[in-house]
């Protein structure tokens, strides 16, 4: 999980400007798609939104990226499923945020979270967190919409990265990867760069850091090749980005019906390749 953490904020307020600060944090203007932008890679063109969403059809596996603490990332993400689900049904969402080997207990906990949802449609958002035993570790006010909304359909969530455990294990050393491009030198180099800039302080060798990467890129390409389709993946940008991450590992799989979508707050035309979609979200 590459991604940067706001480690302090000082602010020099009274009390009631802070809470006034803090309720513009978690609830942010409406999200208007009419304010957004989708570049397309291969027409070096942007779409509407609507040209966009018919164009999305022919997909079986899409892999939606994002900045994990943007709270306007996680709205375009509703958006955009919502108007996938309207035109194809959606069978499954995979999410970076939960462990696959978790998987048998979260499937329980998500039909006993529908049942709740079913008797009484106003329970509370904070008894379903605890229901499905979210992650401290994932920011529950950042992803609370988009869960919410799953359960309501039935789209059934997928635990898709590694656990601690597993973790720890690969961190003392693991049998690396094979596969024909996910771990092709260039990739390893590419990475490696990347993780050394974004880890800047942490002790553990940046080998370790890249094969870490790569082991939880596998298992969530493994997550959405053994799910029926279409299915989506919820994950940061790099683990979407088509140079380095997921779609690699699904293209070592055969799987060719694979759409990378990107979530950025602005986009000038260079490094097109990383993904197919670039949705510029300001």
């Amino acid at each position: 999980m590459l991604w940067f953490v706001l480690k302090k904020v000082n602010v020099l307020c009274s009390a009631l400007l802070c809470g006034a600060l803090l309720t513009a944090c978690v609830s942010p203007d409406p999200f208007e798609i009419g304010h957004t932008q989708v570049y397309s890679a291969k027409k070096q063109q942007h779409l509407t939104f609507a040209q966009w969403i018919d164009a999305l059809q022919s997909y079986d596996v899409l892999l939606i990226g994002e900045k994990h603490d943007d709270v306007r990332h996680h709205q375009a993400q509703l958006a955009l499923l919502q108007a996938l689900h309207r035109h194809r049904a959606i069978r499954a969402v995979a999410l970076e945020m939960l462990p696959s080997s978790k998987q048998a207990a979260f499937i329980q906990a998500q039909r006993t979270a529908q049942e709740q949802l079913r008797r009484d449609p106003a329970t509370d958002a904070s008894v379903i967190k605890a229901g499905l035993e979210w992650p401290a570790s994932w920011d529950w006010a950042q992803y609370r919409s988009l869960v919410m909304w799953m359960l309501r359909e039935q789209i059934p969530m997928i635990g898709a990265n590694l656990d601690q455990t597993e973790l720890a294990i690969i961190a003392k050393g693991a049998q690396p990867l094979k596969g024909r491009v996910s771990t092709a030198p260039e990739v390893h180099e590419a990475l490696s760069q990347l993780v050394s800039g974004h880890h800047l302080e942490s002790d553990t060798p940046v080998q370790a850091l890249v094969q870490a990467q790569q082991f939880k890129d596998r298992r969530m390409a493994e997550s959405l090749v053994r799910n029926a389709k279409p299915v989506v993946l919820l994950a940061g940008n790099v683990h979407v980005n088509k140079k380095l991450g997921v779609p690699l590992h699904l293209q070592d799989y055969g799987q060719r019906k694979v759409v990378s979508i990107m979530l950025v707050s602005s986009f000038d035309g260079r490094d097109a390749d990383q993904a197919d979609y670039f949705w510029v979200i300001n």
